[in-house]
C-alpha cells in the first residue's frame, strides 16, 4: 500500500496560454501550509509504522517562488518548517513562541518527524516569464 499526500496552493493568476484562460485564486497563509505540509509526512511516516502503507509520497505543487526560495529572514515564527530548495528537515518542529495564536490555531501540535529529508524542488510547467508562471513541485518520498 502507498500513502499519497497531494497539497496544490497558487498565487493569483489570470493568464490567457494557447487557447485556454488560466484564473487562479490567491492562496495566502504560507506558514500554516509549510506546517500542513510537513505535518502530512507525519502522517505518511506513522502509516508506515502502524503497517498499512509501505511507503508514501507528500507532494506539494506551486507556482509560489517564495516556497522554494531561500528566505531572506530567519527570524520568521514559521523557521522549522521552511521548504527552500536544498533545506532539510528532521526531528522535533515547532512554531516560534511569536507565533499568533490565529495563525496557529489547530496547528499547534509539533511535527515529529521519525526521518530526514533534504529537501529538492524540481520544474513541472511554464506558463510564461511573468510572475507567477513558474509551477514547480516537491516531492517527499517516505520509506
Amino acid at each position: 500500500m502507498l500513502g499519497i499526500k497531494l497539497m496544490y496552493t497558487t498565487r493569483g493568476l489570470d493568464l490567457e496560454w494557447g487557447n485556454e484562460r488560466y484564473v487562479l485564486r490567491e492562496h495566502g497563509g504560507q506558514p500554516p501550509r509549510r506546517y500542513e505540509f510537513l505535518k502530512g509526512v507525519q502522517t505518511i511516516e506513522e502509516a508506515i509504522s502502524c503497517g498499512p502503507a509501505k511507503m508514501g509520497y507528500s507532494i506539494l505543487l506551486t507556482n509560489q517562488p517564495d516556497y522554494w526560495n531561500a528566505p531572506s529572514r530567519q527570524d520568521v515564527i514559521d523557521a522549522a518548517f521552511r521548504l527552500h530548495e536544498g533545506s532539510k528537515v528532521s526531528g522535533e518542529l515547532k512554531w516560534s513562541e511569536r507565533a499568533g495564536k490565529g495563525t496557529i490555531k489547530g496547528k499547534e501540535a509539533p511535527i515529529d518527524l521519525l526521518g530526514s529529508y533534504d529537501l529538492h524542488w524540481r520544474d513541472y510547467s511554464r506558463l510564461g516569464n511573468g510572475n507567477n508562471q513558474q509551477f514547480r513541485y516537491l516531492a517527499v518520498m517516505v520509506q
